[in-house]
């Protein structure tokens, strides 16, 4: 990536907030991932990217082919240097799985006690996804689904 390049994606990764040191995108998004148009960059024309791959290729450099840009965070629309890692898809599973991520690998029992615990802290509580993930001893993605509604939905 040229300087030209790089200080044009730069300026578009601005759209930030900073939440238990994540840069939180605030653009649009797609299914959780930050996405930023871009002009052509170098050989490839223009297209949006995701937030956390274009800080990739700012930060550290190109991606090698079939390589993903992981979060350390589990945050999707994170996009700070320093909480991504380049791995394999492989790579990305065990660390899901270490982390409570994916289907049959939680860190802890959801039950609707703790779905409508989740659901009072970040609605009349403000406390972030994060901060509850923690005190609850879930994963983010489990935290993120009840207040989502993916899971543990009240009744109609």
């Amino acid at each position: 990536m040229n300087t030209r390049d790089r200080e044009i994606a730069l300026a578009k990764l601005e759209a930030r907030t900073v939440r238990d040191g994540c840069w939180v995108w605030l653009g649009g998004k797609v299914r959780g991932y930050g996405q930023v148009h871009m002009p052509p960059i170098g050989h490839k024309p223009a297209r949006s990217w995701s937030a956390h791959r274009l800080s990739w290729e700012v930060h550290r450099g190109s991606i090698p082919p079939w390589m993903l840009v992981c979060h350390r965070c589990d945050n999707p629309s994170c996009w700070n240097p320093d909480h991504l890692f380049l791995g394999t898809n492989a790579d990305n599973v065990r660390d899901g799985r270490a982390k409570g991520r994916g289907p049959g690998y939680s860190k802890s029992v959801m039950n609707m006690q703790k779905a409508e615990m989740i659901r009072r802290m970040w609605g009349k509580d403000g406390i972030d996804k994060h901060e509850i993930a923690s005190r609850l001893n879930l994963s983010w993605a489990q935290v993120h689904d009840v207040i989502a509604g993916r899971t543990w939905q009240l009744g109609p």
